[in-house]
Parts: structure tokens; C-alpha cells; sequence
């Protein structure tokens, strides 16, 4: 079953509604699967201060991705691999 999520902002709490992922995200979740990246070379590629631009931001909270090893290592999810799939 594909992932479906969408995220609605209510204050500091994100409601969970159904959805496809989105392309900047699968572009994102590709970049982190093609191989190892480190914390400090993907927060440099997709890290945006931009409030309407929070592919990074999005990918964390909604569990697609996840730093690993003390905050060295950004990985995808087996939750972000069922999005790649889908």
C-alpha cells in the first residue's frame, strides 16, 4: 500500500491527512538513496528558511527521513522506501 500523508500546520501541531507525497519530496528522498549522505552535505542542499519550502522539515516530522549515528548520517526510512516505491 502506497504512503499517503499530507500535513495541515494548526499552530505547532501538523494533522496527518491523506495524500500522495509530493515530487520535491520523492526528488529529496531519491537524493538521500542514491547513497550515503552526511548531515552537513544535506542540510546544505535542502535545509530552505523559506516558511512555504519545508521539504527537509516535512521529511523529518513526517518520519520519510531520520538523522542516524550521533547526527552524521541522514537515511531514509523504511516509511520514505515505501514512498519511493509507491
Amino acid at each position: 500500500m502506497p504512503i499517503a500523508l499530507s500535513v495541515v500546520r494548526v499552530g505547532i501541531i501538523r494533522v496527518v491527512l491523506e495524500r500522495g507525497v509530493d515530487s520535491n519530496t520523492i526528488e529529496l528522498l531519491t537524493w538521500l538513496d542514491a547513497r550515503p549522505r552526511s548531515y552537513t552535505e544535506a542540510i546544505e542542499a535542502w535545509h530552505s528558511h523559506c516558511p512555504r519550502l519545508t521539504i527537509w522539515e516535512d521529511a523529518l516530522i513526517d518520519g520519510l527521513i531520520k538523522v542516524e549515528r550521533a547526527g552524521v548520517l541522514v537515511v531514509v526510512t523504511p516509511r520514505g522506501q515505501q514512498a519511493l516505491q509507491a
